[in-house]
């Protein structure tokens, strides 16, 4: 069931990432996006809450240098 509080919106740098025709990369934060919409606590990607920001927000890792953060 869809959470109706979930938006997914992106940085100017991170459409520009979207953007790029790496499909690999592309699937993987596709499917993170449904998984979030989901239950955005539990997933695959290890799923952290962040510390020191007001409410809840939680990263994924998408590669070893590179993370989905949301909230």
């Amino acid at each position: 069931m869809d959470s109706p509080k979930t938006k997914i919106g992106f940085t100017k740098n991170a459409k520009k990432q979207y953007a790029k025709p790496q499909k690999r990369f592309r699937d993987k934060l596709d499917g993170f996006f449904v998984e979030i919409r989901k239950n955005p606590t539990v997933g695959t990607g290890k799923v952290e809450r962040l510390k020191g920001y007001y409410g809840k927000r939680y990263s994924r890792r998408i590669s070893e240098k590179d993370r989905l953060i949301y909230d």
